[in-house]
């Protein structure tokens, strides 16, 4: 499969058909997910936090079909930028990507539908943090999020990016 077309370095265009589907799939997996977290005592499950609810359904059950609908095959903070583009592009187009290589990756949001409604901590906790989060553990083991800037604490954007780090090796006896 032919990786898709990423426009202008900033959107991919999403059929409604498409849209639906996802839509559709998170209306039904994430209720799911937080039933399961609010039952942890008495259903084991690996969720511990609140956000852990986000980031278990995006590495479990969204970001594999994202790499799969675009087409990418690499494994690296290029495609964490391209996966997280598609997915801001599920309810708004407005970013764009400021750096993409395989090493290191970036994304500029200046629109988030949650800025008026959320914190920066709730944001991190809740949302952005483990939505991200999710998505790397997906794609690489060593691939790493931060988030520095936040619309919600009244920053001109937000900035998503993704580092593909090798964890140090441990020389200690």
């Amino acid at each position: 499969m032919q990786e898709r077309d990423l426009l202008r370095n900033a959107c991919y265009v999403i059929p409604m058909r498409e849209k639906l589907r996802i839509h559709t799939k998170r209306l039904v997996l994430i209720p799911y997910l937080v039933l399961r977290y609010k039952l942890r005592r008495f259903i084991p499950t690996e969720m511990e936090a609140p956000g852990d609810v986000v980031r278990k359904y995006v590495r479990d059950y969204e970001a594999g079909g994202i790499l799969k609908t675009l087409g990418i095959r690499e494994r690296d903070a290029a495609a964490a930028v391209k996966a997280a583009t598609y997915m801001h592009n599920l309810t708004h187009p407005i970013g764009e990507i400021a750096e993409m290589t395989p090493q290191r990756s970036k994304r500029i949001e200046r629109h988030c539908p949650f800025a008026e409604l959320l914190s920066p901590a709730q944001c991190k906790d809740l949302i952005s943090g483990p939505a991200f989060r999710g998505l790397c553990e997906a794609i690489h083991p060593d691939l790493v999020h931060s988030h520095t800037t936040y619309l919600s604490a009244g920053d001109d954007a937000c900035d998503l990016a993704f580092e593909l780090s090798v964890a140090p090796a441990d020389n200690t006896p």
